[in-house]
């Protein structure tokens, strides 16, 4: 299978996944509950599948977040009717902002979440986000909340993976980082540096 909907996981055992599923969307509904069932997918695709591989879980954000939470703006056509794209460019950049917080993402080249990368995007009138992804090697969870001018996060890696973490910040302020993890390099305007499994509690 390439793509199966989440309600079609009511009785996987009547589905042959012996293959694998490939992309599953994530269609909305309360955060804990979306994270339960993904899990609970997950773990049924890798403890039946044949090859092992993880689904890729992905959301749709064509006219809003399709979470709980999540601005919802008028489908394409009413967007169309609308005559302004300098409007469509705005909302899509709300979209990409809102999808792209927390920053959790897979890399492609390590499946299931063995290696990946954690980069927030601050910006605009948000002043928290958090994400968790219940990963087939465990729980991952980034967190972040503007404070006095500064941003403080967390950040959880499970076991037997590693993280990439790329935050964006004015070189002045990376010294607290670059001091307590020797391999952060600073470029671009981002602070990047690697971490294994624990939770990481970082203020810049």
């Amino acid at each position: 299978m390439t793509c199966v909907m989440p309600a079609d996981m009511t009785k996987p055992e009547e589905m042959g996944i012996e293959n694998g599923i490939g992309a599953m969307p994530i269609l909305g509904g309360e955060p804990g509950q979306v994270a339960k069932d993904i899990s609970r997918i997950q773990t049924y695709v890798m403890e039946h599948s044949r090859h092992k591989i993880p689904v890729l879980f992905h959301c749709e954000a064509l006219a809003g977040t399709l979470v709980a939470g999540g601005n919802q703006f008028p489908l394409s056509i009413g967007l169309g009717a609308a005559f302004d794209p300098e409007l469509v460019e705005e909302m899509a950049e709300i979209n990409g902002r809102q999808m792209r917080a927390a920053g959790i993402r897979p890399m492609i080249a390590s499946p299931g979440y063995k290696e990946f990368l954690i980069e927030p995007i601050i910006g605009g009138s948000l002043k928290f986000a958090k994400a968790v992804y219940e990963s087939p090697y465990g729980t991952i969870r980034s967190e972040w909340k503007k404070t006095d001018g500064k941003t403080e996060y967390l950040f959880e890696i499970p076991a037997n993976t590693k993280a990439t973490i790329r935050l964006k910040t004015e070189e002045d302020k990376t010294e607290s980082v670059v001091g307590d993890y020797p391999g952060a390099t600073y470029e671009d305007g981002f602070v990047k540096w690697e971490v294994g499994s624990g939770i990481w509690k970082i203020t810049v």
